[in-house]
C-alpha cells in the first residue's frame, strides 16, 4: 500500500492512501481563500454523515483535524463531518472554526493533479 502523509498546516493534514473501492459525492464548499469550489466527500455509513474524503486516480484522500498534534506518525485526528454535501455557512455547524479545512481539502486535489 502506497501512503503519503502531507502536513499542510499545524492543525490540518491530508493523507493519500491506495483505495479503489471508495466512491465519492461532489459537494459545494465555501473555502476561506478560494471562494466557492466543488469538493469530493464520502458518506460514513455508520454515522450517516459526510466526511472530507475523496478519491482521485485510485487514491483515497482524507482531510483531518489533527488537533495540533506533533506526532506525524500517529497523529490524534478527528474527522471533519457534515450532515450533507453542502460545506457552507448555515448548513455546516463547524463552518466558522473549520473553514480553512475546506481550502486544504480543495487545494490538495489541485496539487495532486499536478503531481500525478
Amino acid at each position: 500500500m502506497k501512503t503519503r502523509l502531507i502536513r499542510v498546516i499545524t492543525s490540518f493534514v491530508f493523507l493519500l492512501v491506495c483505495c479503489s473501492t471508495v466512491s465519492a459525492k461532489t459537494g459545494i464548499a465555501d473555502t476561506k481563500y478560494s471562494g466557492q469550489q466543488n469538493i469530493l466527500c464520502l458518506r460514513d455509513n455508520s454515522s450517516g454523515r459526510y466526511e472530507l474524503r475523496g478519491l482521485w486516480h485510485g487514491l483515497g484522500i482524507y482531510t483531518w483535524n489533527i488537533l495540533h498534534s506533533t506526532n506525524v506518525n500517529k497523529p490524534i485526528r478527528q474527522e471533519f463531518s457534515n450532515f450533507d454535501t453542502n460545506w457552507i455557512s448555515g448548513t455546516w455547524t463547524a463552518f466558522s472554526k473549520s473553514q480553512g479545512a475546506l481550502d486544504c481539502h480543495w487545494a490538495k486535489k489541485i496539487i495532486f493533479e499536478k503531481i500525478w
